[in-house]
């Protein structure tokens, strides 16, 4: 055993490696401690602590529960509190934070608990109370004053929020965290200067500053801001998706600009590498599979299971697939919302199995362990994805499909589930996973749509009784310059036109988008905003409008599709990006590929033609009509069909030792069969 001094000397260098990020050297030095003095209180708390910074929720617990009971006393209790934090465990936080606070009440640092743990309860009152207290005990409490701030902002506090930072900016001027919370807060506040000012200067002091980029130009995107600002930041994040190196971004602000297939490679091999990275620094949990027998089991990965485009458009789908070949599993990792589409969507599958927020590798366990022959990611790179699951491999085949309109440049996923019209073949060098087509279209559509009602009020939504209603109910952050212009172009030539936009989204957009209207000559009153409404409304109200006019190059989706089902044709201009294609690909499946153009002056003259004579819309109405019965696009038995065989040929290539590789899924008569792309 060594004497105390040795061992307190190499507990300090330990806990030096850890802090320089020498993980295995620290973790080495740990175990010898340990292999020594197993009851070793000290050692087991700082290794717990690493355990848990790690990632390693279970091994944590062990190593600080040893040492509780050793007597490790306060620091222990805080580290225990902490880690139930990271679990989402409030129950546990809480008495952890109530023996905390028996044991030292007037310390900050069990103050800061209290209020992180009120937090999370939903208490802000009590938080903020907290979190002051904190303050007032150690005002060089700047984790405290850090989360106050942060807290304030949530609520739409910002004067208050501001001011904390500032007290805080002046004690750390390089508090990088703080600058980073400064910034977001100001592009919140549209006061992009200051956010950028923020944003340089923890990129001095070694921040990367890819992703608060990329959230400014989405921020910008949202409210319709065509300035120099939008352009400028624009150009930051190109040079640094330039750079052969990791990078996390909101890939939107990237996809919603540009339709370059190799650019949107790079961007998923950047991002994708960023998520590596984080997973490297995970423990690696130990996987255990089944062999390959019996019903394939397929899980669908995904946050959306909810009120949301995804279970709206999949929940038929997950209900239609064959359960003598499948078995189909959720993981969600999100919470219940409460609403009907939850029900339907959980009663859809086999088994509903919810993650939360669980770690990575837990769920990656968890998911192996069910011996799933498919995983099949529906996020990607979307809100609330977590690419770090599917990073770990759970399941021996993994595939994307229908939340993330481009590839992931990721190793760990196997294939894209996609159509001939979305993503041909001939992109096949510009994506990491291999294509797989299904046979008509790649979005899935749930007949339980209401139906539109036969007449609706103009008046209703403020539109004039009569005059041409062109319509774009897609996200204001999907408007570009360029389309704008062809739209304005398009209200001058046709005389007593109006423009019916989505009005739900930041409250700036519609202000500045009739000021571009005004630049454009064009009466800012002919453009009016559709706020949000229920499905069956925003269903229903698309009798008003005459022709829907698609975005470019990110198009509609799950828009299209909505308008394609009211009744109301849609005109698209096609482009080479996944994201600017889905219209295309509705269209063909729903019988109109008339309506899909491949240039703006296409664009411009079919919208020309069709708003100067009205009546040839009337065809492409009554096509429609019949397309809720007979498309394949609103057929979701025959996209599970589809879907089914696509599943089994992935696994099937697997399991008989053979490669991911491009296919198609075709009709030969009667039946469905693959054929090599």
């Amino acid at each position: 055993m060594k004497p105390d001094g040795a061992r307190a000397a190499a507990l300090r260098t330990a806990r030096a490696r850890a802090k320089s990020g020498r993980l295995a050297e620290a973790e080495a030095l740990y175990q010898q401690l340990l292999d020594t003095q197993p009851d070793d209180a000290e050692t087991l708390l700082a290794w717990g602590g690493l355990r848990r910074a790690m990632g390693d929720s279970q091994s944590a617990f062990a190593m600080l529960s040893r040492a509780i009971g050793l007597g490790a006393g306060l620091p222990c209790m805080i580290e225990l509190a902490a880690l139930a934090l990271d679990l989402r465990d409030l129950a546990s936080a809480g008495e952890w934070v109530r023996q905390a606070l028996a044991t030292a009440p007037r310390s900050a640092e069990v103050h800061r608990l209290v209020g992180r743990v009120a937090e999370l309860a939903g208490d802000p009152v009590a938080a903020v109370e907290a979190y002051r207290t904190a303050i007032k005990l150690d005002p060089r409490d700047g984790q405290a004053r850090l989360n106050l701030g942060n807290l304030l902002a949530s609520q739409d506090r910002r004067d208050e929020a501001l001011a904390t930072y500032a007290a805080l900016l002046r004690r750390e001027p390089d508090n990088t965290a703080l600058l980073m919370a400064m910034g977001q807060l100001y592009g919140r506040m549209y006061r992009y200067r200051d956010a950028l000012d923020c944003f340089d200067r923890a990129e001095r002091l070694g921040v990367d500053i890819a992703w608060v980029l990329s959230e400014t130009a989405m921020g910008l995107a949202h409210v319709c801001d065509w300035s120099a600002a939008r352009a400028g930041t624009k150009r930051r994040l190109d040079a640094r998706l330039r750079r052969d190196a990791p990078c996390l971004i909101d890939s939107y602000a990237v996809l919603c600009q540009d339709d370059d297939p190799a650019a949107q490679l790079r961007l998923g091999r950047r991002i994708s590498a960023a998520v590596a990275a984080h997973v490297a620094s995970m423990p690696r949990p130990a996987l255990v599979r089944r062999t390959g027998e019996g019903r394939i089991r397929i899980g669908y990965l995904s946050a959306d299971f909810n009120q949301h485009a995804t279970a709206l458009l999949m929940t038929e789908a997950f209900a239609r697939q064959d359960r003598d070949r499948f078995e189909i599993i959720a993981y969600s990792h999100s919470r219940d919302d409460g609403s009907a589409t939850r029900q339907r969507v959980v009663a859809a599958f086999d088994r509903f199995v919810e993650l939360e927020l669980e770690p990575a590798p837990e769920s990656a366990r968890r998911i192996a362990a069910d011996g799933i022959d498919l995983l099949i990611d529906l996020k990607g790179y979307t809100d609330s994805a977590r690419p770090e699951i599917p990073a770990l491999r759970p399941a021996p085949v993994q595939a994307s499909h229908l939340g993330y309109p481009g590839t992931l440049g990721a190793p760990w996923m196997d294939y894209v589930i996609a159509d001939a019209v979305v993503l041909p073949f001939s992109e096949q060098p510009h994506w990491s996973e291999q294509i797989v087509h299904l046979p008509h279209s790649y979005q899935p559509n749930d007949r339980l749509r209401p139906v539109p009602p036969d007449q609706v009020s103009r008046a209703a939504h403020g539109l004039p009784e009569s005059g041409f209603v062109f319509a774009c109910f897609n996200h204001n952050y999907k408007i570009t310059p360029d389309v704008f212009a062809v739209w304005m172009n398009l209200l001058r030539a046709v005389p007593g036109s109006m423009l019916w936009l989505y009005g739900g989204g930041h409250p700036l957009a519609p202000g500045n988008l009739r000021e571009a209207a005004r630049a454009a000559g064009v009466d800012p009153s002919r453009l009016i905003f559709a706020e949000p409404a229920t499905l069956e409304a925003h269903i229903a109200r698309h009798r008003c409008a005459d022709l829907f006019l698609d975005t470019a190059p990110y198009g509609a989706h799950t828009t299209c599709a909505d308008s394609l089902w009211a009744g109301l044709p849609v005109l698209t201009c096609q482009g080479r990006g996944f994201a600017s294609r889905v219209a295309a690909s509705l269209l063909h499946a729903v019988g109109l590929p008339e309506l899909v153009t491949r240039s703006y002056d296409d664009y411009t003259a079919l919208a020309l033609a069709l708003a100067r004579e009205p009546e040839r819309l009337a065809p492409f109405r009554a096509r429609l009509e019949a397309a809720r019965e007979s498309a394949p696009l609103f057929d979701a038995t025959l996209f599970a069909r589809g879907l089914d065989e696509a599943c089994g040929t992935m696994v099937e290539r697997h399991r008989s030792g053979q490669r991911p590789r491009a296919f198609a899924i075709v009709q030969d008569g009667g039946r469905l069969v693959h054929q090599p792309a």
